[in-house]
């Protein structure tokens, strides 16, 4: 009886341990079930206030042992803040004990997504296990890749989890649904069948990590194999936009833009002028080499380019001069446009009178018979060829004063010409016999004694003269310039000449005095 006692003195204890070890044990078995917190979760909150989360998650790390408790409390104390820390150490997050947005976004990952659980304290072998692409299809940025799986731990391994992380315009997909990011295959897999896209131009680098999980949620080992993607192709084509009108005419000397598109990669490009017959292109002009592909480019027309029409633009790869295009509109190039204006001959064909031209200081003086009637007199003017004038020949005009025609060039510049007419045996008057400010009611005091000869004005001390307005009047018959009514700068000396009927000339110059 007292062997039967002591027996029972040891076997009790014995059937306790290994009670609570089975226990244990199959509460460590327990298969996550999907934790989706709705809340942020911290020391010092219960289940009353989070709707039962606290327990929920406390269930998850009791079952991958991260929480040594038999079974939730339903209070986030200090046992569960460490437990979190484990966790969050064990997957790359910051171990701060808090489950905030991140670890609620990992739980939510590795429970409802079917990624394995990484138990704390694991040892990863890097040795252990591999990644051969055993086959690849990779052509215009769609790729099949036949991966084999070699894991000498397949005995000991649960499952597979993958991390791949797709760079931009990567889509990766097993079976038909997205792997970029994380996904799991059973441990039996061997061959895996992954087909890619990628939808930019260059080539593409992906890294797949592989982790081998063992029964008891831990790592086996991991591996991380890189498979490259070609770059989409992208047909390259060349599209000539200029010119844009029908018939279109330019001239030499002048500044025109040349227009296209392109589709690919063409980084330079070679621009010519061509001309196109039934079957052959004529080469006419080299227009620019070593273009930069920016849709536009400005050609001055140089005057060595040959005038004629039926021209078209020829736009080439500079790399790859069999990819080109020609633009569907001809145009023409003429000669340039004349800058030459001047009067090449003026007259008075009615009076057998022609014109004395000099052409450095823009004048032109003529005499005409005594007697003749200034005031209405029809020359005739030869310019410039292409060149206008105005008032054109042929127009009667009245020559008592100076008369000033303009000649405007072909390129749209100008130059004027003064135009004096004298009648023969004409009075030789040409005084200034009244010259006043009459905005000021002032008179200039005329001095036709000294030479040149003078006229002071007096003004008052406040006026200001840079921009004045004289009245003038001179002797019958003569003209003067600048003309009366015209306003000058008088803060300095201004001088005045005036022309007889018989072309003689004298001049005044103005002097302009503030009280």
């Amino acid at each position: 009886m007292k062997y039967i006692n002591c027996l029972r003195v040891l076997l009790v204890p014995v059937f306790i341990y290994v009670l609570s070890y089975t226990i244990a044990d199959a509460q460590a078995q327990i298969p996550n079930q999907c934790i989706l917190l709705t809340e942020s979760l911290g020391r010092g909150v219960d289940d009353s206030e989070t709707n039962s989360q606290v327990s929920l998650l406390q269930n998850f790390l009791i079952s991958n042992r991260y929480l040594n408790l038999q079974v939730p409390t339903g209070y986030f104390g200090s046992k569960t803040a460490s437990a979190v820390r484990a966790f969050q150490s064990a997957n790359g997050v910051s171990a701060t004990g808090f489950v905030g947005p991140r670890t609620r976004n990992l739980l939510r990952n590795i429970t409802c997504g079917n990624t394995v659980v990484p138990p704390p304290g694991t040892t990863i072998n890097p040795t252990a296990l591999r990644l051969v692409t055993n086959f690849s299809n990779n052509e215009n940025g769609s790729s099949t890749f036949s991966l084999a799986i070699q894991n000498p731990l397949t005995s000991t391994t649960r499952q597979y989890a993958f991390e791949v992380n797709c760079p931009s315009g990567i889509s990766l997909y097993y079976k038909g649904q997205s792997a970029c990011g994380n996904f799991s295959t059973a441990s039996d897999v061997t061959q895996m069948q992954i087909s890619v896209q990628n939808t930019s131009e260059s080539s593409q680098t992906i890294p797949i990590k592989i982790i081998a999980i063992g029964s008891y949620f831990d790592r086996l080992g991991e591996y991380v194999h890189n498979i490259s993607v070609s770059g989409k192709q992208i047909q390259q084509t060349i599209n000539v936009l200029s010119p844009q009108n029908t018939n279109q005419v330019y001239t030499r000397l002048a500044t025109t833009s040349i227009y296209w598109n392109s589709t690919g990669t063409i980084n330079a490009l070679k621009i010519d002028l061509v001309r196109t017959h039934s079957s052959t292109t004529e080469s006419v002009f080299n227009i620019a080499n070593n273009v930069q592909n920016t849709g536009e480019y400005r050609w001055y027309i140089p005057s060595g380019v040959p005038v004629g029409s039926g021209y078209k633009y020829k736009i080439s790869d500079a790399n790859n001069q069999s990819l080109s295009s020609l633009s569907t509109r001809t145009f023409s190039v003429e000669e340039e446009l004349s800058a030459r204006k001047n009067i090449t001959s003026f007259g008075f064909n009615s009076l057998y009178a022609q014109g004395n031209i000099d052409n450095n200081t823009k004048t032109i003086t003529i005499q005409v018979p005594q007697g003749t009637n200034l005031t209405a007199l029809t020359p005739t003017i030869t310019v410039s060829q292409g060149a206008r004038i105005s008032p054109a020949s042929g127009v009667a005009q009245n020559f008592t004063s100076p008369k000033t025609y303009t000649v405007t060039a072909q390129n749209g510049t100008v130059q004027t010409y003064t135009v004096r007419v004298n009648a023969a045996g004409g009075s030789s008057a040409k005084e200034i016999t009244d010259f006043r400010f009459r905005s000021l009611n002032v008179v200039g005091t005329i001095d036709n004694l000294s030479s040149p000869r003078v006229i002071s004005v007096t003004v008052p001390a406040n006026t200001p003269l840079t921009s004045m307005t004289p009245t003038i009047t001179v002797a019958q018959g003569a003209s003067v310039t600048p003309a009366s009514g015209q306003p000058r700068d008088f803060r300095s000396p201004v001088d005045y000449t005036v022309t007889a009927q018989n072309g003689s000339s004298v001049t005044y110059r103005v002097f302009v005095n503030k009280r």
